[in-house]
């Protein structure tokens, strides 16, 4: 007769068995080690991420309330500008009417006759 007995295959498939169910528990806990891994650097990037976009943030508001003072700035240099420029000519058109005689003045003042033309 042959040496293999049911009993024997039966002890067979248990220890295969055994041996697959080993491996299989351990490929779980290396990988249960991997997961805990990458969840760590997720979190960690996660973190990274969160103070990029604040700093970003913060960057740009900065940015852009630098850009508004500028331009008010500028207005108000303009403004000021401008505002002398215009006293300037209030001040220039105040002295031209102070020389200029008025209307009425002007129509009192008897007419010159113009001369004759100079000989060639």
């Amino acid at each position: 007769m042959s040496d293999i007995t049911p009993a024997k295959v039966a002890l067979e498939a248990r220890d295969i068995a055994r041996a697959a169910t080993s491996k299989i528990e351990a490929h779980e806990d290396l990988c249960a080690t991997r997961y805990a891994n990458i969840e760590k650097q997720l979190a960690r990037f996660e973190g990274i991420f969160k103070w990029a976009g604040t700093t970003l943030f913060v960057l740009i508001v900065g940015m852009l309330g630098w850009s508004l003072k500028q331009q008010i700035s500028a207005n108000d240099a303009m403004r000021e500008a401008l505002a002398a420029r215009v006293e300037l000519i209030e001040r220039l058109s105040a002295r031209e009417s102070a020389e200029r005689p008025a209307p009425d003045q002007q129509q009192q003042q008897p007419a010159t006759q113009p001369s004759a033309p100079a000989p060639r």
